[in-house]
């Protein structure tokens, strides 16, 4: 009975170490592509700044970009990973 039990602990705990690492990876993915995006409009932003726009506003120029994106993927993998169980 105990092994039993040990073993579903063993497997619980590997899954949670993968879904921790899926997690993490999706993380530094998500950083890449803001740090690309905000990399490539680096004179955009200095022209903002120079015309007189707030760090607020460079701020929030970047964040609309990452939770559009963000938003988009999620609005795209929701349906999809439910339609099949939906049956």
């Amino acid at each position: 009975m105990a092994s039993t039990f040990n073993v579903e602990r063993v497997a619980t705990e590997l899954v949670s170490f993968f879904g921790g690492l899926a997690l993490l990876l999706a993380c530094v993915g998500l950083y890449g592509v803001v740090t690309q995006s905000i990399s490539r409009r680096t004179n955009e932003i200095g022209v903002r700044m120079a015309l007189g726009a707030g760090s607020a506003d460079i701020l929030w120029m970047v964040l609309r970009n990452t939770v559009t994106l963000l938003a988009t993927g999620l609005a795209t993998e929701f349906p999809r990973r439910w339609w099949p169980r939906a049956w």
